[in-house]
């Protein structure tokens, strides 16, 4: 958790309120999964037919492993095993673990999970909330996977010219759903509109963190004008799968380093653990 303007700090911007980075794990690492030797059968019908809503994790013969959700942990299973539009058939499955979990924290736990997984070492074949993964992706076709690793170690292309001269372009007449809304009128601790303060920390994200911005943009990476995801949100930087930067319409609890607890609006930043220190 961040106080205003020490998240962005490194990247010259300034913070919305403060940036919260997500860290869930420990509310999840007493999960107790149940484990099934699934390499010799082709349904696991008999076994988990009454399961449901799961976290599972499905480990391969070379030891790589899958973490994911599922309502129907049967279906799910079938479409891993014969593969569908996300990956080719995983013939290669030796188990299947699996927790009880309740629907409405699904997404928190697989994430949770996920991490988890990273942390203890084992390769993992998921692409969301798997930043660093090394699976083929639609990017390979269009960036060499040679230049993407020459982003991952600070040398990508971020080219300031180019956003200078799109901001001199005259603006669209219809406003944004952000600018429109009565919410994101209101000021906050320092004096700017939740609207300016937003943009403000979207423009140092895109700018500082995403290399080839403008390249990629709409196809590698989008922005969500007030979406009504997860409660409402001014806006959304998506990032491949990942939902990068988003701020929430309602106030958070934020503990500052001092210990004194404020509730303010806030930026969530998604990063593994460990990237700002």
């Amino acid at each position: 958790m961040y106080r205003a303007g020490t998240a962005f700090k490194p990247l010259v911007g300034t913070a919305f309120g403060g940036v919260m980075l997500r860290d869930s794990t420990d509310d999840y690492a007493s999960l107790i999964f149940d484990r099934y030797q699934v390499d010799d059968i082709e349904s696991v019908a008999p076994l988990l037919r009454d399961r449901g809503p799961v976290i599972y994790i499905l480990e391969f013969k070379n030891g790589d492993r899958y973490v994911g959700q599922a309502i129907n942990v049967v279906r799910r299973f079938a479409q891993h095993r014969h593969g569908g539009t996300h990956h080719s058939p995983w013939e290669d499955i030796v188990a299947v673990q699996v927790v009880d979990v309740r629907a409405n924290q699904l997404s928190d736990a697989e994430r949770a999970i996920i991490d988890r997984e990273r942390r203890t070492g084992h390769h993992i074949r998921n692409r969301v909330y798997n930043i660093d993964n090394d699976l083929p992706s639609a990017l390979d076709a269009e960036i060499p996977v040679r230049e993407q690793q020459h982003w991952a170690t600070g040398h990508g292309s971020f080219d300031h010219v180019s956003f200078i001269q799109a901001a001199d372009r005259s603006s669209s007449e219809t406003p944004t759903r952000l600018a429109a809304s009565r919410k994101s009128k209101a000021t906050i601790f320092d004096g700017r509109t939740v609207a300016d303060a937003v943009l403000d920390d979207l423009a140092v994200a895109i700018a500082n963190v995403i290399p080839n911005a403008l390249q990629l943009e709409g196809d590698y990476w989008t922005l969500s004008d007030f979406p009504s995801t997860s409660g409402g949100r001014y806006a959304t930087l998506n990032v491949g799968y990942l939902e990068l930067l988003y701020f929430p319409r309602y106030p958070l609890e934020m503990v500052l380093e001092d210990r004194v607890a404020v509730v303010e609006h806030a930026a969530v930043l998604s990063l593994p653990v460990g990237t700002m220190g």
